[in-house]
């Protein structure tokens, strides 16, 4: 295994840690931000699946806050999701 899967893997546990944080608050930006990191690092570690659910749920949670991520975030996503196809 080499270092960057090591690094990759130890950030999706981080992110998964953060998500309890984030669902335990009432603002629901930082949990969208955290679900994009998410399939970021699920997307590295070729995770398709996870990817792919989690590009569901981020959809999801934005139309239900009615939030949008920054347009750069929103460009990695987009960009996930053409890869998942």
């Amino acid at each position: 295994m080499t270092a960057a899967v090591l690094a990759v893997q130890f950030l999706s546990a981080a992110l998964r840690q953060a998500l309890d944080i984030f669902d335990a608050l009432p603002e629901r930006w930082g949990l969208l931000y955290c679900l994009a990191l998410s399939a970021a690092a699920s997307a590295e570690l070729g995770d398709w699946p996870q990817v792919v659910i989690l590009l569901g749920v981020i959809d999801s949670l934005s139309d239900r806050i009615g939030g949008r991520l920054f347009p750069y975030m929103q460009a990695a996503i987009d960009a996930l999701a053409a890869r998942a196809e």
